[in-house]
């Protein structure tokens, strides 16, 4: 079932006009580095520091949880090789594991940490986009299985969550505004 989804992805979703805006959006989880920068930033900048260091928790969980145990415990093959006949990568492609999708998990392990921390819950709402946008890249250019990216949302959120309890019951206390 889960290649029929991204079979109807390859067939009836790509598009030319927008497989450039689904490189760019799975572009800025290569590495993590757009996640990165902007904790690095709110933590450098004393009114946001707060919400860096919950950012920084989560990141970090999310991160140990995914590629230092879990993609190395399945070891689950990409779509594009394990259905090379049929899917069709879009992209250069990785030499890591499948499952879980680290794009979509340090997505919502971020936006998810902004959501909880953030009284205003705009900022939060416009990271969930970005991570379901995240998600939906991955499986459109072939990276990852639906699964995959459903697996990378929960770790990213339960992540998220976590680091939102440690950071207002441990760190709130030890960072003055």
């Amino acid at each position: 079932m889960e290649v029929n989804i991204l079979l109807w992805f390859q067939n009836c979703v790509r598009q030319e006009w927008l497989t450039p805006i689904m490189e760019a959006i799975s572009f800025l989880g290569k590495g993590g580095w757009f996640f990165l920068l902007t904790t690095l930033v709110l933590c450098i900048n004393k009114k946001t520091r707060k919400l860096g260091f919950c950012l920084v928790i989560a990141i970090a969980l999310e991160v140990l949880i995914n590629n230092g145990i879990l993609k190395p415990m399945i070891h689950r093959t990409r779509p594009y090789i394990a259905h090379a006949d049929v899917l069709h990568l879009i992209g250069k492609p990785e030499t890591d594991f499948s499952f879980p999708s680290g794009h979509t998990g340090i997505a919502f392990a971020w936006a998810y940490a902004i959501y909880f921390a953030k009284e205003n819950k705009k900022w939060g709402i416009l990271a969930l986009c970005l991570g379901v946008l995240m998600a939906i890249s991955r499986m459109y250019l072939g990276f990852h299985y639906p699964t995959d990216v459903l697996v990378g949302f929960v770790l990213g959120m339960v992540c998220a969550y976590f680091a939102y309890v440690i950071n207002k019951k441990y760190m709130n206390n030890r960072l003055k505004d």
